[in-house]
């Protein structure tokens, strides 16, 4: 079966923490597609084999959005 993604196929997630008014706080973003669509999740995305250098750079995309 040939598939329609560019290979290989990796995501990255990201757990980022900081501190709000001296409370420890996890960014979260609200899913724009199904499964769970509008339920918050971690944010994350694929890694673009042509684009980002690494893990690292895929990541800081995802953040930026």
């Amino acid at each position: 079966m040939e598939s329609s993604y560019p290979q290989p196929l990796v995501m990255v997630d990201i757990a980022l923490f900081t501190i709000r008014d001296k409370r420890l706080s996890l960014i979260l973003t609200r899913r724009k597609e199904p499964p769970f669509e509008g339920l918050l999740a971690l944010p994350g995305g694929f890694v673009h084999v042509q684009e980002d250098a690494d893990t690292e750079a895929a990541a800081r995309r995802v953040i930026r959005g």
